[in-house]
Order: C-alpha cells, then structure tokens, then sequence
C-alpha cells in the first residue's frame, strides 16, 4: 500500500470515529473546570425536565403549547444547563474532600431507605418524570443526595450549599457550546 492509501483509510477512519461520537452525543455542550458536560447527558437532562414541566402544567390545567415557544424551549434549556453546572462543581468539590468509594457508601446509605421496587414510586417517577425507578435514583435523587451531603460537610465549617454555590460559580471556569447561551456566574440567554 502506498503512503497516500495509507492516509486516505486513516483519515476515514478518524472521521468515522467522529461521526460516531457525535451520533451518539459525545461532543460537549459546555465544560466546567475542564470536566465536560455532553451532549447526551445534556439532552436526557433536558427531556427529563420538559417532561415534569408539562406533566405540572397538565395538574395546574393549563395550556401545553406554552412548552412549544421558543421562549420556553430556551427557560428550560437554560435551566436545565445551569442545573447541570451546579452538579459538576458539587462533584468535582465533593471529589476533594470524599474518597470516591467513601462517596458511594455514604450515598448507599443515605438512599437504603428508598425501595425502588416500590409501585407508588414507579408509577410516580414515571408519571412526574418519564423515568423508571433506577433512572430517577440516578438523574434526581443521587444528585440530590450529593448536595445534601456536601451542605452537611459545609455546615461542619459553619457555611452553607447556597453560599459555597455562589462562590463556586464566582470562580468557576465554565464555558457554553450552544448558541444563545452564555456563562456569567450562571447560565444565560443572548
């Protein structure tokens, strides 16, 4: 094989890769502290949240279409990346003061009462969220859990999640990858 046969399978090969990647929502939407969040994750995050949002509209007997507004796409959007910041810098904070093994007891603990086989939770989850039990102990309640956790070991100190939050956001280096938002000690619109 000659030198440009050789190039010219690589350079497939590479973009295949590529492709696959972002097919799959490999690509970033937005880092924080270098840690990336994806696209994938992002996007699961984000479905998981316009579900709640319309299942609370149908409760309060309004009209679903706000949901499809530009306007509201981009709330929730917003929200939902801001959400998702907050959680990388818990765990990234978290990961300087709790050995990782540690962190898994603590939450094994913390979340041993929940029966997730329960049928009230199921049907609940899957009604507020769309999410089976195992998928709301992982996108709701284990986050919840490491902020808990990370605003008891901040009580020990005499601070708080709130105010560490804000610092945090303060000196966090946190850049966006989807247009119309931007970082400014938060998640912003254009």
């Amino acid at each position: 094989m000659s030198i440009k046969q050789i190039s010219i399978i690589i350079g497939l090969v590479v973009l295949a890769v590529i492709l696959i990647l972002v097919f799959v929502g490999y690509w970033p939407v937005a880092t924080v502290n270098g840690k990336p969040i994806f696209f994938y994750q992002f996007s699961r995050n984000y479905d998981i949240a316009r579900h709640f949002y319309q299942n609370d509209l149908k409760i309060e007997n309004k009209d679903l279409k706000i949901l499809d507004s530009s306007g509201s796409q981009n709330e929730i959007k917003r929200a939902t990346l801001d959400s998702m910041v907050d959680d990388s810098l818990i765990d990234q904070e978290l990961a300087k003061r709790i050995s990782s093994n540690d962190l898994n007891q603590i939450l094994d603990n913390k979340l041993s009462n929940i029966n997730l086989d329960d049928q009230s939770l199921k049907q609940g989850t899957e009604i507020l969220y769309g999410l089976s039990n195992y998928e709301f102990k992982d996108y709701v309640l284990i986050p919840q859990a490491k902020e808990e956790i990370l605003d008891g070991r901040l009580a020990m100190g005499g601070s708080n999640i709130n105010d560490w939050l804000n610092n945090a956001r303060k000196n966090a280096q946190v850049s966006i990858f989807i247009p119309g938002f931007y970082w400014d000690q938060g998640v912003k619109t254009k």
